[in-house]
């Protein structure tokens, strides 16, 4: 597989004024880059990506059959792991919950977490509705 790598030079592109980026020459005094805006605009992307995270790990969990989830809850909090098949599940429907990306280290992290948040939850409903 061949990658390409594409390196801007910021000292050319502030001489070129904004033709590059919006198709119009501006001058120096005109050109500013709105740092508060695509720092809010980062900050969205990440908030909806973790609301979406963590729907997934509640659907998840509801997906567990109640008679399994002690035992399961009981298994990932002593060996820190999910069963492979659940934990397949798991991160391939969350990868897809926010556009088919892959999941970054701590993306996967939360979610797993988040799951077992929410089988520690249902768990406890079950229990007290006993």
């Amino acid at each position: 597989m061949d990658y390409v790598a594409v390196f801007v030079d910021a000292g050319y592109l502030f001489a070129q004024g904004s033709r590059v980026l919006t198709g119009t020459k501006l001058q120096r005094g005109e050109m500013r880059l709105n740092v508060d805006g695509v720092v809010r605009a980062l900050a969205d992307v990440a908030a909806r990506a973790s609301r979406e995270l963590s729907k997934m790990a509640q659907a998840e969990a509801g997906n567990v059959p109640a008679a399994e989830r002690e035992e399961l809850i009981r298994h990932i909090q002593a060996t820190g792991f999910r069963p492979k098949p659940i934990d397949a599940s798991l991160l391939a429907r969350s990868s897809a919950a926010i556009g088919g990306e892959v999941l970054s280290g701590g993306q996967k992290e939360y979610v797993r977490t988040a799951f077992l948040e929410f089988l520690v939850e249902l768990q406890q409903a079950a229990t007290d509705d006993r």
